[in-house]
Parts: C-alpha cells; structure tokens; sequence
C-alpha cells in the first residue's frame, strides 16, 4: 500500500536528498542517519527499493557507490 504524501513530506524528502548528496561526496558517516530518514519517509513507496541499494552501500562504507546511485535516480527524475 502507498501512502501518499504531503507538500511537507515532499519538501523534507528533497531536502535530506540534497543533505544525503553533500554526506556521500564528503564520505561523511552521517549518510547513514540520513538514509535512515529518508527511508522512513518512503516506505511502502517505489522509492525505497532504490534508496535501500543507497543504505546498503553506505552500511558497506562504498560512499562512492551509493553516491552513484542517487546521482542516477536523481538524473532520472525518479518521484518522492
């Protein structure tokens, strides 16, 4: 089941898509809690397949290969 988001929802997932974005090019070990955020916030949506591939590169501390990925989904205009 999707649950559909709010205005609000949406603008704080663009936000932590943008702090996750910094985290990954510094190597930054905060990306996990943010992955974290971001997660929750799109359970039961398309998007957390594609954002658990990010989480599990981060858990694997492969910053760049979880950077790669949002870079993607981010160039394929993938909806929150």
């Amino acid at each position: 089941m999707t649950i559909a988001s709010t205005p609000g929802d949406t603008e704080r997932k663009h936000k932590l898509l943008e702090q996750l974005a910094t985290e990954l090019t510094h190597g930054d070990a905060d990306a996990a809690d943010t992955i974290a955020e971001l997660l929750a916030l799109v359970a039961g949506t398309p998007m957390q397949a594609d954002l658990q591939r990010i989480a599990h590169a981060i858990e694997e501390f492969d910053f760049e290969a979880a950077e790669q990925v949002l870079k993607t989904l981010l160039a394929q205009g993938r909806s929150l």
